[in-house]
């Protein structure tokens, strides 16, 4: 399957594809969300924190912005992350070490 980016992201995508090709006529980018690298600003109830995360623990964190309580289904649906792959980032973001769990 194929990543969903939501429309946020998918707007930074194609600015930086349309400066991209401006500069490199002939070059061609080969964008592999597995690699990527977020920053995602979070508020707790302590205050503002910086995450750096990865694009697709990013994308799980973003499908909490509309709702505390979501279905594993219903996660699946909307970023389109592969199931093993899914499965991975979501105990990454349950059980990582006690300092980087959310």
């Amino acid at each position: 399957g194929r990543v969903v980016l939501p429309p946020d992201l998918r707007a930074c995508l194609y600015r930086f594809e349309s400066f991209y090709g401006s500069r490199y006529q002939g070059r061609r980018l080969l964008w592999a969300h597995s690699l990527e690298r977020c920053v995602v600003a979070a508020r707790f109830p302590k205050g503002r924190k910086d995450l750096e995360v990865s694009l697709f623990q990013a994308l799980i964190l973003k499908c909490f912005n509309k709702s505390d309580k979501i279905t594993y289904s219903d996660i699946a649906g909307l970023t389109g992350i592969e199931d093993g792959e899914l499965r991975r980032t979501l105990q990454s973001l349950a059980n990582g070490p006690l300092d980087t769990r959310v």
